[in-house]
């Protein structure tokens, strides 16, 4: 990216954030090379929600996607991106202060307006947090038995 987000902040300033530049993350282990073909896609080289939403509505496969999450009763917009980001950021274990600084604002922000898990994230979590404790009881029975082996 070569300049950073212009907002208006209240009072009407005009501020620019920092230029930054977000890695690709991947979606079930695969990138779509969209760095690659960033160029090809004919993006403009500062891109805000609202030029997004217009490009994506020219792309038939935007348009199924759209149609396919609103029959599941979900709504995919532009921003849906920044969710994703967020979760797939959280779910590689990145430090949130990172993942903030990568998406351009606070961490207050961050809490407030982003998910950083999936609901099958948290379950992985709890089921590997029970694996583990299962381990160390699994070990520490092990370790007792060699004790009393001892004695």
């Amino acid at each position: 990216m070569r300049k950073g987000k212009t907002y208006n902040k209240s009072g009407g300033v005009k501020e620019e954030t920092e230029p930054r530049w977000l890695h690709a993350i991947p979606v079930n282990g695969q990138t779509f090379d969209l760095l690659e073909k960033w160029d090809e896609l004919e993006w403009p080289p500062t891109i805000s929600g609202k030029s997004l939403g217009a490009k994506l509505r020219l792309i038939p496969y935007w348009q199924e996607l759209k149609a396919k999450y609103e029959a599941q009763g979900e709504w995919l917009r532009p921003y849906s991106f920044r969710d994703t980001f967020s979760v797939r950021s959280h779910d590689l274990e990145i430090e949130t202060t990172l993942v903030c600084a990568a998406m351009g604002h606070s961490m207050e922000v961050h809490r407030r307006s982003y998910r950083t898990h999936e609901a099958k994230t948290i379950r992985k979590a709890y089921e590997r947090a029970s694996e583990n404790r299962q381990a160390s009881r699994s070990k520490r029975q092990q370790q007792s038995a060699e004790l009393e082996q001892l004695v």
